[in-house]
C-alpha cells in the first residue's frame, strides 16, 4: 500500500495550479506562472506548459506550498529540472514569468481544470506555514471554507488542464 502524499508533495509535485487558483480566490492575490525559455541562437522559445505556479505576493515573495518565499528561491528550486528539458546542445535555458490578474484569468487563459482548488481549500488551515499568513491577513477558517463558492469554473468539462505541469 503506498503511503499518502503529504500536502508539499502533492502541491509541489503536480498540483500547483490548483493551490495557487484556491491560495488567489481566498486573498484576491494575483497568480504567477513560471516557464521554461530555450534560449538558441537562431530563436528563443517559450515553452507554453508551466514549471510551477505561485501566488504573487506585492512585496515582491510569492505563497505556494513551501509558504512564503522569494521568487528566486522559487526559480533556483527548478533550475535542475529546467536544464533537463534543453533540447540542443547550444541551447541554454531561463525562465519567464506570467502574471494573471486573478484565478479566474488564469483559468480562462491556461485552460486548467480548477476542481482540484476544492480540496485545497479544504487542506489550507491545517498547513501551519498557510495558516499563519492567511490569519495574517485576517483570514479565518470559516473563511477559507466560505471561498469555495468564489472559485472559477472550467469552460470545458472534459478538461483535465495541462498536459505537462511540474511543480
Amino acid at each position: 500500500m503506498a503511503a499518502e502524499r503529504t500536502f508539499e508533495d502533492r502541491y509541489m509535485g503536480g498540483h500547483c495550479d490548483a493551490l495557487a487558483i484556491a491560495l488567489s480566490t481566498v486573498t484576491g492575490r494575483q497568480i504567477v506562472s513560471l516557464h521554461v525559455v530555450h534560449n538558441r541562437p537562431e530563436r528563443d522559445r517559450t515553452d507554453p506548459d508551466f514549471l510551477h505556479v505561485v501566488v504573487g505576493l506585492p512585496d515582491g515573495d510569492c505563497l505556494d506550498a513551501k509558504g512564503v518565499r522569494p521568487l528566486a528561491d522559487v526559480m533556483s528550486e527548478f533550475n535542475a529540472m529546467a536544464q533537463s528539458l534543453k533540447t540542443a546542445e547550444d541551447e541554454s535555458v531561463s525562465f519567464c514569468l506570467r502574471e494573471y490578474d486573478d484565478a479566474s484569468t488564469f483559468v480562462a487563459a491556461t485552460g486548467c481544470n480548477p476542481e482540484g482548488a476544492v480540496q485545497a481549500l479544504a487542506e489550507l488551515m491545517a498547513q501551519p506555514h498557510i495558516r499563519s499568513y492567511l490569519e495574517g491577513l485576517g483570514l479565518e477558517e470559516k473563511d477559507v471554507l466560505a471561498a469555495e463558492s468564489d472559485l472559477p469554473e472550467s469552460d470545458d468539462e472534459d478538461d483535465m488542464g495541462w498536459a505537462f505541469r511540474v511543480g
